[in-house]
C-alpha cells in the first residue's frame, strides 16, 4: 500500500505482516493525517476492517464507519484519506477460493464479486468477532493451530461477502422437511470423519451437498443450533471423552484439544465449562479418581 503523509508536523504509520495458510494479514496503523493508494493485487480480494478508530476515514470518497467492512477484488484501485487515528487489518485471500467458497455456500453468489466497484457491508457484531480471532491466532505458534483458526476468520470474511446475497434472497427460501435429515445425516458423517482438520462452511456444504442456508436450516431445525456450532459441540465431546481416558494421562489438555480441531484455548475453556459445567482439568482429575 502506498502511503502519502499530508499533515507535515505529525503523523506516524506501521504495518505488520502474517500469513495463516492462504490467508494473509496486515495490520496497519496511522496516526496524524495520510492519504493512501492501493490496489487489489490481481487474483485476490482483498478485505478491511477497523480494529481501533478515533478519527475518519474515506475511501473513494466514502465515509466509512467502525462497523464497516471493505472488499476490493482483483484490480481494484482505491484511494483515500485517514484523519487523526486509525487502526485496522487487511485480509488478502486467493480470489479462485473465494469464488469457490461462494459458490458451494450459495450458489451464484459468486457474481457479487465480479465487479468494478468496492464492496461495503456494515456488521459491527462480524468486525467484532474478526478481530477477536485474529488478534488470538496471531499469538499461535503451532502450523496446525494456524491452520485452524484460518478456517474460522474465513468463515466470517465469506460469510460477510455472502451477507447481500443472503439478505436479498432469504424472504423466497424454503428446504422442504423431508430434505433436512439427508443433509445433516451427510455433514455430520464428515464432521466426525475429520473434527482435528481445519474445516470451513464451504467444506460442510459441498460434504452436505447443499447450499449454506440449506444446511443451517437443517441444523437448525434438527438440533437448534447452527452446523459450526454443532461441529464445535462433537470437537467438545470429544475432548471431554479423551480426557477421561487412561491413555491421556500423558498428553496435555492443549494437545487433546488441537488434535480435535479446537485451536483456542480462551474459547475452549469458556465453552467447555459452559456445555459440562467444569473445567477439562477437573475432567481429568475427577476421572482419575475413578
Amino acid at each position: 500500500m502506498d502511503v502519502v503523509q499530508l499533515n507535515a508536523e505529525t503523523g506516524e504509520s506501521w504495518t505488520a505482516y502474517d500469513e495463516l495458510g492462504e490467508l494473509r494479514v496486515w495490520a496497519t496503523s496511522f496516526t496524524g493525517r495520510y492519504g493512501f493508494r492501493t490496489s487489489t493485487p490481481p487474483g485476490t480480494v482483498v478485505m478491511q476492517i477497523n480494529s481501533g478508530r478515533h478519527g475518519s476515514k474515506r475511501v473513494g470518497g466514502i465515509e466509512l464507519q467502525g462497523s464497516d467492512i471493505l472488499a476490493g477484488f482483483a484490480g481494484l484501485d482505491l484511494t483515500g484519506v485517514v484523519n487523526r487515528q486509525q487502526r485496522g487489518t487487511s485480509f488478502v485471500m486467493p480470489l479462485e477460493s473465494v469464488t469457490s467458497a461462494m459458490a458451494d455456500r450459495a450458489p451464484g453468489s459468486e457474481r457479487l464479486i465480479r465487479g468494478t466497484s468496492p464492496l461495503i457491508v456494515s456488521s459491527r457484531a462480524r468486525v467484532d468477532a474478526a478481530s477477536r480471532l485474529i488478534d488470538a491466532a496471531m499469538c499461535l505458534e503451532n502450523v496446525h493451530d494456524r491452520l485452524l483458526a484460518s478456517s474460522d476468520v474465513v468463515d466470517i470474511l465469506v460469510g460477510t461477502l455472502l451477507s447481500p446475497w443472503h439478505a436479498a434472497t432469504d424472504a423466497t427460501f424454503r428446504v422442504p422437511t423431508f430434505q433436512r435429515l439427508p443433509i445433516v445425516q451427510r455433514a455430520e458423517e464428515f464432521m466426525r470423519a475429520r473434527l482435528g482438520d481445519p474445516l470451513t462452511l464451504q467444506d460442510i456444504c459441498r460434504a452436505a451437498r447443499a447450499s449454506q442456508r440449506s444446511v443451517e436450516y437443517a441444523f437448525s431445525g434438527t438440533y437448534g443450533m447452527g452446523p459450526k456450532q454443532y461441529l464445535k459441540a462433537l470437537r467438545l465431546n470429544a475432548v471431554w471423552h479423551t480426557l477421561g481416558s487412561q491413555a491421556t494421562k500423558a498428553e496435555k489438555i492443549k494437545e487433546v484439544a488441537r488434535r480435535h480441531g479446537l485451536w483456542h484455548m480462551g474459547h475452549l475453556s469458556d465453552d467447555y465449562y459452559r456445555v459440562f459445567g467444569e473445567t477439562p482439568r477437573q475432567t481429568r482429575a475427577r476421572r482419575r479418581l475413578r
